[in-house]
């Protein structure tokens, strides 16, 4: 434990360092001031079942300042017009941003870059088309030259309803020079975060989350009460300090949610939000944990 928390705190150190060098790009003195922002471009690709999508500041040093990539399950009516993404750099020093970061978040001066998704339920691909729909989860990767990779990195992917508070759906973070990604079942804004979030305090948060959305009544009542045995079992593991067994109970619980069918547990998301991803949420949210649990 003392080793982790020593690697923790060195690889902090070196985002310090990376985030002094920002701030001394920058010419922030007062925090009602927002950040210089030039045009800002987007290049986006369309595959079948992904988006890629290229992300260019003025305000930002690099010719690419990041790249988004989306992964969908059974996408349906996926183009760049139904996506609905912009992007923004915003003030990390802004009192009325900070209030939607958890206290022990801190956006990267480096790359504070709020990324926004919002298909518009009445856009289409093609004349008389759909709009964007898919099933279970969309997994969304961040990937920037701007922040460096480090071993324990405390860089998440962070989520938020629009306008609400930012939540951690981090389920990797990987070289590249740093790639942070997680799943989810809907949108709409992402960002990524130095979190010194302890991993304990973490699962512990993300456990109690788990449950709270598996309490939804729209869940099939016999699937709910297996997958509920499915948490406590991995609860009680990470309890007693059994890591592998509580990862492993929630591979068990996600095993669950894929196997179930939208009848037992709702699993579609799309343009009119008339619809509650339960399913795409639980699985992102449980791999999040799992990733987290790692961690210690």
């Amino acid at each position: 434990m003392k080793r982790v928390q020593f690697i923790r705190l060195a690889t902090a150190a070196v985002l310090a360092a990376s985030l002094s060098a920002a701030l001394a790009r920058t010419e922030v003195v007062d925090p009602r001031v927002p950040l210089p922002q030039g045009p800002l471009g987007l290049t986006i690709q369309i595959g079948t079942n992904q988006a890629l999508v290229d992300i260019d500041s003025a305000s930002l040093p690099l010719a690419l300042d990041a790249e988004l990539i989306l992964l969908f399950e059974g996408a349906e009516n996926l183009c760049a017009e139904t996506l609905g993404l912009s992007a923004t750099v915003v003030n990390p020093f802004d009192p009325a941003f900070r209030a939607r970061l958890p206290g022990e978040a801190m956006v990267p001066l480096a790359l504070p870059l709020v990324i926004r998704i919002e298909p518009p339920a009445n856009a289409s691909c093609t004349p008389g088309g759909g709009a964007l729909a898919f099933n279970h989860t969309v997994r969304a990767e961040i990937h920037t030259h701007l922040l460096p990779y480090t071993v324990e990195s405390p860089l998440r992917l962070y989520k938020a309803p629009l306008g609400g508070h930012f939540r951690d759906i981090t389920d990797s973070v990987a070289p590249g020079s740093v790639r942070s990604s997680g799943r989810t079942g809907g949108f709409s804004e992402f960002l990524l975060v130095i979190d010194l979030t302890t991993p304990a305090a973490a699962a512990v948060a993300k456990y109690d989350a788990l449950a709270a959305r598996l309490s939804n009544p729209a869940i099939d009542s016999t699937i709910r009460t297996a997958l509920a045995l499915d948490l406590a079992d991995s609860r009680a593991a990470y309890d007693l300090g059994d890591f592998t067994a509580a990862r492993v109970s929630l591979d068990t619980f996600t095993a669950r949610v894929r196997a179930a069918s939208s009848a037992q547990i709702p699993d579609r998301w799309r343009a009119q939000r008339d619809l509650d991803n339960i399913a795409g949420d639980l699985i992102g949210d449980a791999a999040s944990l799992k990733f987290v649990i790692g961690q210690l």
